[in-house]
């Protein structure tokens, strides 16, 4: 592994020599690349071990591929197990799924809503606990993510 330090995609295309519209490309779609081109891409990134980061490069999608899921508490087996087979549907489809738990309480279903607004997501679906206190961060939610989809139990 090489000790130069890559920070982003930039960074990557300048050691390796290959141009960043290619880089791109790559990452969105490896068969869109040349095969010789690809063998050079694969082989720097296995040099350098280099990621990249798949929220940045989601901001500045007009569509990402980030669906949010937010389940109440992945350590009950009927949740994890819906969870389990949304997330493989999601993977399958070519999406990222971000699993989130809200561990059953409306605190923490919050801050998991809020995390979400802060992420470009593709859609989102949550199960949602908290009743009237998260009604208030629903619509940002909402605005950001297409489709949407919710069940819920509300608490007083």
């Amino acid at each position: 592994m090489a000790s130069a330090k890559i920070r982003n995609m930039e960074d990557f295309a300048s050691v390796s020599g290959i141009s960043r519209p290619t880089i791109s490309k790559y990452f969105n779609d490896p068969d869109s690349v040349r095969k010789s081109t690809r063998a050079r891409i694969e082989a720097a990134l296995e040099r350098y071990d280099y990621r990249p980061n798949i929220y940045a490069i989601n901001q500045n999608r007009q569509q990402t591929k980030n669906i949010g899921l937010v389940v109440p508490n992945l350590t009950d087996p009927f949740f994890a197990g819906i969870a389990r087979m949304i997330e493989e549907k999601i993977i399958v489809a070519g999406f990222n799924p971000l699993l989130l738990s809200s561990h059953g309480g409306p605190d923490q279903e919050i801050a998991n809503l809020d995390s979400l607004r802060a992420i470009k997501l593709r859609a989102s679906c949550l199960r949602l606990w908290a009743g009237h206190r998260t009604q208030r961060w629903l619509p940002p939610l909402l605005k950001r993510s297409r489709p949407f989809c919710s069940t819920r139990t509300w608490t007083a």
